[in-house]
């Protein structure tokens, strides 16, 4: 639950599929999740979970992939002409 991939659209989807309204915060605990019963939703969060994983990897990457082109194509930009 404390996936730094799930956004508020992933939260969403977790609290249709729970039936109330659920998002871990700072405060969230085990002894918080075990009092809303979410191990009996624990398929459709874990479901959620890895589908938010694998889109955080995706945005590192292009963001890792647009600085690289950056750094390529700024020093072309200062060349006096």
């Amino acid at each position: 639950m404390r996936n730094p991939g799930l956004r508020d659209r992933h939260w969403e989807r977790i609290t249709n599929a729970v039936g109330f309204p659920v998002k871990a915060d700072a405060g969230f605990s085990l002894n918080r999740a075990l009092q809303l019963n979410l191990p009996k939703y624990m398929t459709e969060i874990e479901e959620m979970s890895e589908y938010a994983s694998k889109e955080y990897s995706l945005e590192k990457t292009l963001d890792k992939m647009q600085v690289g082109r950056v750094a390529r194509v700024t020093p072309a930009l200062c060349i006096p002409r």
